[in-house]
């Protein structure tokens, strides 16, 4: 449509690989010199076909940006995705490390490590005196 209305503008056959630019400057120059008498020119002249080449070519120009726009928001779609999860996983990590520390409290004195042969040390000194009060007590119960 571009091409043919710059071929019947200027009176010569365009090359088929001419510019968009160059038919549109051609377009607008036509457009330019018809608005001069916009309603003599509406109604007989090129002035509407203009304006429909224009608005085709904006139309054309926004689907073209649509589409690169769309191909971008699908190349980035697993990054969305990957986002939208890690919040879950943070949460359930922390959840799991948090169950895991309740049910191992009572472990202080497991392992092979110096703190662990400490805290056995402890609860044997513990056992001791309470055997030492379990006594006392049987003795001075009895007697």
């Amino acid at each position: 449509m571009l091409l043919a209305f710059s071929e019947q503008t200027k009176g010569q056959k365009f090359p088929e690989n001419a510019s968009d630019q160059e038919m549109l400057e051609i377009v607008m120059a036509r457009y330019e010199k018809e608005l001069t008498h916009p309603i003599q020119n509406l109604l007989s002249g090129e002035l509407a076909r203009a304006l429909l080449i224009q608005v085709q070519k904006l139309k054309l120009d926004i689907e073209t940006a649509m589409l690169e726009l769309n191909q971008i928001l699908r190349a980035n779609e697993i990054n969305f995705a990957i986002l939208a999860a890690l919040p879950a996983f943070f949460l359930s990590l922390l959840l799991l490390m948090v169950i895991r520390a309740w049910l191992k409290q009572d472990t202080k004195a497991e392992g092979r490590g110096r703190v662990a042969r400490i805290q056995r040390r402890l609860l044997i000194v513990e056992i001791e005196r309470r055997i030492m009060q379990y006594q006392t007590y049987l003795d001075q119960g009895s007697v």
